[in-house]
């Protein structure tokens, strides 16, 4: 079976079946200049795996993620993880991203080594109370380093490390989680 990779402003549409003739893999690409339309598309068929950071399908053996600045700003990303990608080692988000995401979790990524939330990254200017905004990070046993610059996660009302055996540095500039309640906590002896 032939794969295909769309980028807008294309759209992807199979024949029906009536129409289709007799060798197999039939598209047809139909060119449209409306933001809207290649959103909806985006909105209906856009697996998982493809992220609002990204257009292109990311393999789950990918070792290294940065997500540049200023995207993900709106409300369909209220919760991340990046569970899809057990292989990964390194996760960079860059300032003014994921500005209206409630909580973000990342759990039992048995690769992940080094964690780094650009600023401004998961935070929303003049927020008022947010208490369900949380951010988790626990069973990670290889996770060295946490890296926060100012104003990351600014309003975020819970702040949760748990389960990081080989945690060496944890680095958090000015104002990053400005109400949270703090919490570091391991079972290793």
């Amino acid at each position: 079976m032939q794969s295909f990779l769309l980028s807008p402003p294309f759209l992807y549409q199979k024949r029906p079946s009536s129409t289709r003739p007799a060798f197999p893999s039939t598209v047809t690409l139909l060119a449209f200049s409306s933001s809207d339309i290649t959103q909806a598309l985006l909105d209906a068929v856009q697996p998982a795996y493809i992220n609002c950071w990204s257009d292109v399908i990311l393999p789950e053996t990918i070792e290294f993620i940065t997500v540049p600045s200023n995207v993900c700003n709106d409300k369909r990303y209220d919760v991340v993880t990046f569970s899809p990608y057990p292989a990964l080692k390194r996760l960079v988000v860059g300032n003014y991203s994921y500005r209206v995401t409630d909580k973000m979790s990342i759990t039992q990524m048995e690769n992940l080594e080094y964690l780094e939330f650009g600023q401004w990254s998961f935070a929303m200017e003049n927020a008022l109370y947010w208490p369900e905004r949380q951010f988790t990070l626990e069973a990670c046993p290889k996770v060295k380093q946490f890296i926060a610059y100012s104003h990351s996660m600014y309003d975020f009302y819970g702040f949760h490390l748990s389960n990081l055996p080989s945690l060496e540095e944890i680095y958090i500039e000015e104002e990053c989680f400005w109400h949270a309640s703090m919490s570091l906590t391991s079972t290793e002896v």
